[in-house]
């Protein structure tokens, strides 16, 4: 099918979504983050 493999195995559409997908979830963990009330 023509399709590019990276070196873990996936495609670079997978790979590509995939870091996508963990920047998204790593956005919402700081935003909630930063919306609790600091202890300090």
């Amino acid at each position: 099918m023509g399709v590019k493999w990276n070196s873990t195995g996936m495609t670079m559409a997978e790979s590509r979504s995939l870091r996508e997908a963990t920047s998204r979830k790593l956005q919402n963990l700081i935003g909630e983050y930063n919306q609790l009330p600091m202890a300090a």
